[in-house]
């Protein structure tokens, strides 16, 4: 899944602040067993990104991160 926070445009990506509610749905509508979660962004936005993907039962050692400074 790619997203993209920036104002939409035209293509399949999802424009917006990723949050909670939104990592949630995307966990519950995956159709095959996750193996790895890459995580990229600002701290802040790492940070809430890999909190929101343990919260939707992701296990932690499948989340990769790069970050860069905010």
């Amino acid at each position: 899944m790619v997203t993209l926070t920036r104002e939409a445009v035209a293509h399949s990506f999802r424009a917006g602040r990723i949050d909670a509610a939104f990592i949630a749905g995307v966990v519950s509508a995956m159709k095959m067993p996750l193996r790895h979660v890459l995580i990229c962004g600002s701290d802040p936005f790492v940070e809430t990104a890999a909190e929101g993907t343990i919260a939707a039962g992701i296990d932690s050692a499948l989340i990769k991160t790069e970050r860069y400074g905010s």
